[in-house]
């Protein structure tokens, strides 16, 4: 993941992905509906950095981003195909 190297960086993605574990978890799908807000309330970050957070879960392959959702305030998540090394 982006900026691994530094410990804080480090610790909001482990938060922002524990988040979203504990989501796909609880739904037992491949695909899981998850917004910004539930990530923030979830991994105890603000807004703008569960939103980066996610980013660089996303870029690093970890997740993707699922079908269009029809709600506009959750976005549709899946395990990324590096999710495995993890």
């Amino acid at each position: 993941v982006a900026d691994m190297g530094d410990p804080r960086v480090r610790d909001v993605n482990r938060r922002v992905l524990l988040a979203h574990c504990e989501i796909a978890e609880q739904t037992g799908k491949a695909e899981w509906h998850l917004s910004v807000r539930d990530v923030e309330r979830l991994a105890r970050v603000s807004f703008p950095t569960a939103r980066k957070a996610n980013a660089r879960l996303v870029e690093s392959g970890i997740l993707t981003r699922g079908r269009e959702s029809t709600c506009k305030s959750a976005q549709a998540w899946r395990w990324g195909e590096h999710a495995q090394s993890y």
